[in-house]
């Protein structure tokens, strides 16, 4: 059997927008998940007085990153 119809597109799977909140000594969550393939924006939120940082380790990065103060050390 053969479908009848016009090809139609795809329809695009939003950008996940996810937050992160870190406190003193810990993140709000330990776990994101979203669908392969899909674009991601993470928000980092510090609402501790100590500096954070945040890596994914698993998957490549190749977006932009960045941050609203840069420290040099």
């Amino acid at each position: 059997m053969v479908a009848c119809g016009g090809e139609t597109e795809p329809t695009p799977v939003p950008t996940a927008e996810l937050e992160l909140v870190a406190t003193d000594i810990a993140f709000d969550r330990d776990r994101f998940e979203v669908m392969v393939g899909q674009l991601v924006k993470v928000t980092l939120q510090n609402e501790g007085v100590l500096e954070h940082d945040f890596s994914i380790m698993k998957i490549p990065h190749t977006g932009e990153v960045m941050a609203e103060e840069m420290h040099e050390e």
